[in-house]
């Protein structure tokens, strides 16, 4: 004869509840004395347990049983992650999967949520082409291990796209104006990233170098010198506020002795790092600005122009852009 522990709280059929919540299991488990016939069950001889679990029980089974899927959840985004990792080489744009099934969705007002408004109706991926032209533009921010070059060639490419949707995809001429005027504003703002000020897009804050802050954008921070000037362990303990006072002590002291000549170098070393962005992005806005139609496509003027400053790979990516236009 078995016993059957088949338990579920969403049934009361076989137990009982208890409100009281001071235990978590009580009188686990008692015979059905008032009806002995009840016992066992009549088709396989299996004797009936009633449990009894309490509020605190239950709780603690919905929060275990939660924790178990959010586990669970974790471990299948690490399996997935992994699995995609195999296919880092295949680009988004020559992936049928994510051009016809993947679409994605923009924060208003973003630069990708006014590519893909302009473009609805117009693409056969709106959102997928909005993507990619929003990581091009803020190149900076999507592209942290490339070059300053190969970022200002895919942003300035990607100036080019807009350009070509605003003159060949609104029917409305202020309204094209306005589009590309927007995400010109957009590339600058990267251009002035790559120079090393900190920029936040739509945000109303005006952008301040990165050696100070935006209550003092004129002044080199505590947290600029500390970067320059201490060491890398100092530093870490400095903006988490794990330095003892007399460290900081030492620290001001040191400062006050130094803080001139220590801020004419950081802003020097920053006016010269802003000269070497200028020259670099003025060089490739003349190689884009320079090249003639010559009864040439669009997509032929500009892959040619790549090609020949040896960017293939960037050529590439706007060919792939190019068809994803209706």
């Amino acid at each position: 004869m078995g016993i059957n522990m088949n338990i579920s709280l969403t049934s009361s059929r076989n137990y009982t509840y208890l409100s009281n919540p001071s235990s978590n299991v009580e009188n686990s488990t008692s015979r059905n004395n008032e009806n002995p016939s009840q016992q066992t069950s009549s088709d396989n001889n299996e004797l009936f347990v009633k449990i009894r679990i309490s509020n605190n029980a239950r709780q603690l089974f919905y929060d275990f049983r939660a924790n178990m899927s959010k586990e669970a959840a974790t471990q299948r985004k690490i399996e997935l992650d992994d699995a995609l990792a195999n296919f880092q080489d295949i680009h988004p744009l020559e992936n049928d999967f994510q051009i016809k099934g993947v679409h994605y969705t923009f924060q208003q007002g973003s630069l990708e949520y006014i590519v893909a408004n302009a473009l609805d109706g117009k693409s056969v991926n709106p959102s997928l082409y909005a993507s990619e032209l929003g990581k091009a533009i803020r190149s900076t921010v999507s592209m942290p291990n490339a070059t300053i070059e190969e970022r200002a060639i895919y942003r300035e490419t990607a100036l080019k796209n807009a350009q070509h949707i605003a003159e060949n995809y609104f029917d409305n001429e202020e309204e094209a104006t306005a589009f590309i005027n927007k995400i010109k504003q957009f590339a600058e703002n990267d251009i002035l990233r790559e120079k090393g000020y900190n920029v936040i897009d739509n945000s109303g804050i005006k952008p301040f170098a990165s050696y100070s802050n935006a209550l003092n954008p004129g002044e080199v921070s505590f947290s600029a010198l500390a970067k320059r000037y201490f060491d890398e362990d100092f530093n870490e303990r400095f903006i988490n506020g794990d330095i003892s006072a007399e460290e900081f002590n030492k620290f001001y002291l040191e400062i006050a002795n130094n803080k001139t000549r220590w801020e004419n170098e950081i802003k020097l070393e920053f006016e010269n790092s802003v000269k070497n962005v200028d020259e670099i992005i003025a060089n490739i806005e003349s190689e884009f600005n320079s090249v003639t139609n010559d009864n040439k496509t669009f997509e032929d003027v500009i892959s040619n122009l790549l090609i020949n400053i040896d960017q293939p790979e960037i050529a590439q990516w706007h060919r792939n852009l190019l068809k994803l236009l209706s």
